[in-house]
C-alpha cells in the first residue's frame, strides 16, 4: 500500500514539474521568436535621412561646375533669392545638396513665418544655425514645421538641377550664307549682275 501511495505521489510530483518545465520553455520560446522578429524589422526612416539621402542624390547630379551659370540662374529664379546670393554659397564650396536643403528650408520658413520674412532673411538664419550644427530636424522644430514640405521642395530642386546640368551650350554657327552651288553669295550677286544684259536705249 506504501509503495503505491509512493508511487502516486511520485508521479503527481513528476507532472507538476513537466507542466511547469514545458510552460518555461514555451515561453523562452515565445520571447526568442519575438526578439528576433523585431531584429529583422529596419528601423524607420527618418525625415532627417530622407533629405541627408536627397543631398547625396543632387550632389551626384551636379559634381561639375561646368553649367553652375543654369543651375544658380534656374535655382535664384525657383526660390526667389538672388543669384549673386547662391553664388556666393558655391564659393564658400556649399555642395548642390547643401544649397538645395538650405533653400528649401529658407523657403518654408519665410512661408510660414508670422511676420513678413523675406527667403533671403531666412536663409541669413538657417546658415547662422547650420553654422552652429544645428540639424534640419532642429531647424524645423524651432519654426513649428515637420520636414515634409521641405522635402518636397528639395525634390523640386532636383529636379531643376538635373535638368539644368544637362542644359547645352548653343553653337556657334558661321553666319556667312552660301549659295547651292557653293559660291559665295557676294560673289554669286557680281556675277549676276555680269550676266544681266544692259538695258536698251531708246
Amino acid at each position: 500500500m506504501l509503495e503505491i501511495f509512493i508511487g502516486f505521489a511520485s508521479s503527481e510530483v513528476y507532472t507538476f514539474f513537466m507542466k511547469r518545465f514545458i510552460a518555461a520553455a514555451s515561453l523562452t520560446l515565445f520571447l526568442l521568436s519575438a526578439s528576433t522578429q523585431g531584429a529583422n524589422t529596419p528601423a524607420p526612416v527618418t525625415d532627417e535621412q530622407t533629405l541627408n539621402a536627397k543631398v547625396d542624390s543632387i550632389n551626384n547630379a551636379s559634381i561639375t561646375r561646368t553649367n553652375d551659370k543654369f543651375r544658380i540662374d534656374a535655382m535664384a529664379k525657383e526660390y526667389n533669392v538672388s543669384a549673386s546670393r547662391i553664388t556666393s554659397m558655391r564659393n564658400r564650396n556649399m555642395s548642390w545638396g547643401e544649397i538645395t536643403v538650405a533653400l528649401s528650408t529658407a523657403g518654408q520658413i519665410s512661408a510660414t513665418s508670422k511676420s513678413y520674412l523675406s527667403p533671403e532673411q531666412a536663409l541669413n538664419r538657417v546658415e547662422n544655425m547650420r553654422n552652429k550644427r544645428l540639424g534640419w530636424d532642429s531647424i524645423a522644430q524651432q519654426y513649428g514645421f515637420t520636414l515634409g514640405p521641405v522635402i518636397s521642395r528639395v525634390e523640386r530642386g532636383e529636379r531643376i538641377i538635373r535638368t539644368s546640368t544637362n542644359e547645352l551650350v548653343p553653337e556657334k554657327t558661321d553666319s556667312k550664307v552660301f549659295n547651292p552651288e557653293g559660291v559665295d553669295n557676294k560673289a554669286s550677286k557680281r556675277l549676276n549682275d555680269l550676266e544681266r544684259p544692259l538695258p536698251l536705249s531708246p
